[in-house]
């Protein structure tokens, strides 16, 4: 079951209101109104009991079935509790099935670390990296912890392997962003119609003039963000060829290395990381010999 407290200095309120505070969507307090179960203070309580300053509320609720079909894969996991899962995703591959591609995704080969160790959980992620990024993703287990995280809780920094070096090592880069007309793919900084994106950069080695690594930390998340703010500063990620040299689309040399919360229940800050694949260390040497 899981478990929050009324703090002292609030307000009495209603189950459901205290319940909807804590990221409880009407679809799941209905389900845990009709199959779950409600204790309050360790006791069975009607879903309409008011709830007193330091009341402590417990709940369970069903499992949905998933739509995503289990399939056996590589599933490198960095973190993982009742609640949250955290894998390390491989370049070319989908964070989440889509109508084109249902399979052979990281969640499919989550669904399937689930069924074969009967864990009896749901996999929504909290945010997608590209399928051409590599790094850490973080998937919730229940959609009240995802609701909790998806609204900016989680410090994201990647590293990227970027053609040049940015005009000063470090600084911020405030430029919005806009779908670019005519593409459903591609967007483009736009002054006037674009949202409001932030990206703080720092350059950690010049190898050479045309090669550098740059650490980059998002407050803002924009879609293709990191690679639209290096291709206007005149550094493009080395392999994007949708926003540096044109081309067919492949690896772009974007990884998310590094992740730091708060865990929405038991309030421990998680902190996981993960090092350059190999196919980004090759470049790095590669040019290093030159």
């Amino acid at each position: 079951m899981d478990t929050f407290t009324l703090s002292t200095d609030a307000k009495p309120c209603s189950i459901r209101n205290f319940l909807a505070q804590k990221g409880i969507s009407l679809t799941n307090w209905r389900k845990i109104k009709i199959d779950g179960t409600i204790l309050v203070n360790g006791l069975p309580a009607p879903i309409n009991q008011q709830l007193n300053p330091g009341d402590i509320v417990s709940f369970s609720s069903p499992v949905p079935a998933s739509s995503v079909v289990p399939e056996e894969g590589p599933l490198k996991i960095i973190y993982e509790d009742a609640d949250l899962i955290i894998v390390d995703k491989p370049a070319d591959m989908l964070v989440h099935p889509t109508v084109k591609s249902a399979s052979h995704t990281l969640s499919n080969y989550i669904a399937g670390y689930y069924a074969r160790n009967n864990i009896v959980a749901g996999i929504h992620p909290i945010f997608r990296l590209d399928r051409n990024t590599s790094g850490l993703v973080v998937f919730a287990k229940k959609p009240f912890i995802q609701h909790q995280l998806a609204s900016g809780a989680i410090n994201k920094e990647y590293l990227a392997l970027l053609k040049g070096t940015p005009p000063a090592k470090q600084g911020t880069i405030e430029a919005p962003i806009a779908r670019k007309p005519g593409s459903i793919i591609e967007r483009m900084v736009d002054c006037k119609d674009g949202k409001f994106a932030r990206t703080d950069y720092r350059v950690l080695v010049q190898y050479t003039p045309e090669l550098s690594l740059t650490q980059f930390i998002l407050f803002t998340g924009r879609t293709h963000q990191i690679r639209v703010h290096s291709a206007y500063v005149g550094c493009p990620l080395v392999g994007d060829n949708l926003y540096g040299d044109p081309g067919p689309q492949a690896r772009h040399a974007l990884h998310c290395w590094r992740l730091e919360f708060k865990h929405p229940l038991t309030g421990k800050v998680i902190k996981v990381s993960s090092p350059l694949p190999t196919d980004l260390l090759k470049i790095i040497n590669n040019n290093k010999l030159k």
